[in-house]
């Protein structure tokens, strides 16, 4: 029982210092020109322009075996996700994921989210969000009006004018990204908006260390319990 107890120990000790695995998911890498070296695809099929799937109202990504759906919706009907391309993209310039509010036809210049649609990302187990990357309608990070704000799973944030991204700990496995449905009075008559894209996220993942470190611990403490219930 001591070497047992030695064992679940060394492995509670080493599980507690691992870290969460932390991937990156960046949808805003994609150029018309379609590189697959530096381009970040779908495992769903698409076609280079818009990187919409073909005929499918989702798109699948896979990172380190850690897979998300994209859907979407407008006005609560099913709608079409899309990762829109941007030519020569980088840190602050590109675009990302957005919605069509219908296929049939497309309208190419509705690739964003803007009002009454809603993204959905869906992971295959629980993660935690980190950062998330967003993207104005000019493919830039500087295009919102100030105080523009989007809803992330129905909570309001500000859209990240000239800075590109909001940290914070989001923990779960269904994510939903909606236009706010107001703006500010500034955006009228002008360029500026709260339309955007989901440009990338950040996100941890529990690793099998970390499992085995709660294991351990647990049965550590009922070994502790039984110790001094017999003493």
């Amino acid at each position: 029982m001591k070497k047992i107890l030695r064992i679940l120990g060394a492995a509670a000790i080493l599980g507690a210092t691992a870290s969460a695995s932390a991937l990156s998911f960046d949808f805003y890498k994609l150029d018309k020109a379609n590189n697959p070296v530096t381009d970040f695809l779908p495992s769903s099929p698409y076609v280079t322009s818009s990187n919409d799937a073909l005929g499918d109202p989702l798109l699948q990504y896979t990172v380190d075996g850690v897979v998300v759906t994209a859907t979407a919706t407008f006005n609560g009907a099913t709608a079409h996700a899309v990762q829109d391309s941007t030519k020569d993209w980088d840190d602050v310039h590109g675009a990302g994921l957005g919605v069509y509010k219908t296929r049939t036809p497309i309208d190419l210049g509705d690739d964003n989210i803007d009002s009454g649609e809603k993204l959905i990302l869906t992971f295959d187990r629980v993660v935690t969000l980190t950062r998330i990357l967003l993207r104005a309608d000019g493919h830039n990070i500087t295009n919102w009006a100030d105080g523009a704000t989007f809803l992330l799973n129905g909570t309001s944030y500000n859209l990240p004018k000239n800075v590109g991204y909001i940290d914070g700990s989001w923990t779960g496995s269904v994510f939903t990204f909606m236009h706010s449905g107001i703006g500010p009075a500034s955006e009228t008559g002008s360029e500026v908006s709260h339309d955007f894209y989901v440009a990338g996220l950040k996100v941890n993942v529990p690793d099998t260390g970390s499992t085995i470190a709660l294991l351990g611990l647990g049965l550590l403490g009922l070994a502790a319990a039984s110790r001094r219930k017999h003493s």
